[in-house]
C-alpha cells in the first residue's frame, strides 16, 4: 500500500501534502483550477484509506 503522502504528493494540482496517520490527518495545499476535494478523497480512498468529513 503506497503511503498518504506519497500518494498526494504524486497529483498532479497538489503543491504540498502533509500527512500524519498518528493524528490522522492530513493538510494539502493544492490547486482548485486543476482539482477538488471530491477527487482527492477518492485518490485516498484508492490506497485504502479513509477520509472524514
Amino acid at each position: 500500500m503506497r503511503s498518504v503522502s506519497n500518494l498526494l504528493n504524486a497529483v498532479d494540482g497538489v503543491a504540498k501534502a502533509e500527512v500524519s496517520l498518528d493524528k490522522q490527518c492530513a493538510v494539502v495545499d493544492y490547486d482548485a483550477a486543476k482539482l477538488n476535494q471530491d477527487q482527492l478523497k477518492h485518490s485516498i480512498h484508492e490506497v485504502g484509506y479513509e477520509v472524514a468529513g
